[in-house]
Formats: C-alpha cells, structure tokens, sequence
C-alpha cells in the first residue's frame, strides 16, 4: 500500500478531518489532499510527525513504497536530462560556439559559451 493511502486510511481510523490533521502536522489541508491523492509525499519532518500520531514507525510508512519513490527519482532524472540536451541543442546564433551548461544539484547554470 503507498504512503497517501496508508495516510488517507489512518487518518480516517482516528476520526481526523485533512484539516484536524493538517492541523496537528503544521501544513496545509491541501498539502495534506496531495499526500493522500499521491501527488505528492511527505517531508521527513512530516514523516516524523504522521508516523508519531499513528503509532507507527517512518520504516513500516514507506517500506512498501520504495519502488514508487524510485520511479519518481527515475522521472525527475528523465526529465532533466531532457532539458539538458534540449538546452545543448539550442545555440547561440551569434556566436559559433555552444551554450555551456553546468550542473549544480537542481539548478542548471547557463553560459552563452565556453569563451565569451
């Protein structure tokens, strides 16, 4: 089972609102909606917190959602190294030389070229 269900089912068996839940975890209800639809997963603050009030541990949440959390990592990959080499595609038209992109964790930096 994924961690927005698992949320979405303890929760419910405490009898908490998204709201009542937001409440005690210091987000939003829509931040707690995303969690429970899947659109997105909890920080490891929130983890901390969800795991406390359920009487449950971080491990037993998530063990059973490493593979999806691998396909979004995967995803995330994908999606960047098609930026990459669509921004390597795109030159500069006044100059004969190719853009110069560097890597630095999620940002990419962008140089008109390697010499100007």
């Amino acid at each position: 089972m994924d961690i927005g269900n698992q949320i979405r089912e303890r929760r419910q068996a405490l009898g908490l609102s998204q709201e009542e839940l937001a409440q005690r975890l210091y987000v939003t209800r829509v931040t707690v909606s995303h969690w429970g639809t899947g659109k997105t997963l909890p920080d490891v603050q929130s983890m901390l917190l969800l795991a406390n009030l359920f009487g449950t541990t971080i491990d037993e949440m998530v063990r059973g959602d490493v593979d999806e959390m691998r396909e979004m990592v995967e995803k995330g990959e994908q999606q960047r190294k098609a930026f990459a080499i669509a921004l390597g595609a795109v030159g500069s038209p006044s100059s004969p030389c190719s853009p110069l992109w560097l890597w630095q964790g999620e940002t990419i930096w962008i140089r008109r070229c390697a010499c100007c």
